[in-house]
């Protein structure tokens, strides 16, 4: 492959990314998928809250991301 090629297979490969996470009660791992996500360079992260009210806050300690808090487990086909 030329140079030239290789540049816009790699142009082609770049994609805007977004995550949505489905929380329930994962605690410290949450925090790990996010910290995952942001290294690989994903900045729109929104999370789900499917546990009880408040149970995902203390996990993302300070992450950026979007939380969703539908105040009742809707089980993760309709969250």
């Amino acid at each position: 492959m030329t140079a030239r090629r290789a540049a816009v297979f790699d142009e082609r490969r770049r994609h805007d990314v977004a995550a949505v996470i489905v929380d329930f009660h994962a605690g410290p791992a949450l925090d790990d998928c996010v910290d995952s996500l942001h290294a690989n360079g994903v900045t729109d992260i929104v999370v789900v809250e499917n546990g009880e009210e408040g149970s995902t806050l203390p996990s993302l300690s300070g992450q950026h991301v979007v939380l969703v808090v539908p105040k009742l487990n809707l089980g993760t086909d309709a969250a």
